[in-house]
């Protein structure tokens, strides 16, 4: 890759960055067609986002991904969400639009993580509808996955199961204004919730490299052939819940799924071109193992 002066830039902002696959994905891609694009992961702590967006504004970047921790706080500094952004009341992609006068560039936030998390339920969504899901975890993933289930799959019910009382009730006012969808579950009592729920989706980060020895579910051996079980973590791409699931006889959804889904939806915002998919599919795997 020959980076110019003429060329753009795409940053990642989060914390930690060193285990994202999303520079792989996107430098790849920009290679694939030909565009004089380059992506760069920034880790971004807490204290020190509004001095990160204030940088991409300076230096006139073209757009970002927002990872964890700040999927939620970036909003403050934004100009304008999406519809399903403003929903979620979360953030993962930025696309910077400039006008002709070189003045500071228009920031608008959207929420990818919702098509991309759709994108391999396709096939699944009328034996989904009205029923119920787990989800573990409350923060940004967790909210786009939670207005997905309600919104786009059209589930009856979700068994939020999360630490943090207080962030899943903020989550489910949210999404679910009504107070009558989402039930917030102690981690210690989840053990109902799975046997109710037909989808269980890991949203949170536990399952990640390097910690690969933990998952989620504290009752595995309630897992069974009814399940599909969706883990958002990608690296590894197949997780101890996934192996466990499997042990269960469930139906498995890879993490990698949603990542290549949400970044096709970014890729696009930012280029106007469709992420050449199938081509990086097998060099994402291939690029994971030999750095695992």
């Amino acid at each position: 890759m020959f980076v110019t002066p003429d060329t753009r830039i795409v940053a990642l902002l989060g914390d930690p960055v060193s285990h994202s696959l999303s520079p792989f994905i996107h430098n790849a891609g920009f290679q694939e067609l030909n565009l004089e694009m380059v992506y760069l992961a920034f880790r971004v702590d807490k204290g020190s986002l509004g001095n990160a967006i204030q940088g991409i504004k300076t230096f006139r970047f073209h757009g970002a991904n927002v990872t964890i921790p700040h999927k939620q706080d970036v909003i403050f500094f934004l100009d304008e969400l999406t519809e399903r952004a403003e929903a979620v009341g979360a953030v993962n992609s930025i696309t910077c639009e400039y006008s002709d006068s070189g003045s500071n560039p228009h920031l608008i936030g959207d929420n990818t993580d919702v098509p991309g998390f759709l994108r391999p339920l396709g096939g699944v969504k009328e034996k989904l509808k009205d029923r119920e899901a787990l989800v573990w975890g409350s923060g940004g993933a967790a909210r786009a996955v939670a207005y997905a289930i309600l919104n786009e799959l059209d589930m009856a019910r979700i068994h939020l199961v999360c630490r943090s009382d207080e962030n899943g009730d903020t989550l489910a006012r949210l999404i679910d204004p009504s107070g009558d969808r989402i039930e917030v579950v102690k981690w210690d009592y989840s053990a109902l919730s799975i046997q109710q729920a037909t989808l269980l989706v890991n949203a949170t980060s536990v399952g990640m490299t390097p910690i690969v020895g933990e998952t989620p579910c504290m009752h595995p051996e309630l897992i069974h052939d009814g399940h599909i079980v969706y883990d958002l973590v990608y690296n590894p791409a197949h997780t101890l819940l996934l192996d466990q699931a499997s042990k269960g006889g469930a139906s498995t959804i890879e993490g990698l799924e949603m990542l290549i889904g949400q970044a096709a939806a970014s890729f696009e915002a930012w280029t106007g071109a469709t992420l050449p998919e199938e081509q990086l599919r097998e060099a994402i795997r291939t690029h994971t193992q030999s750095n695992s």
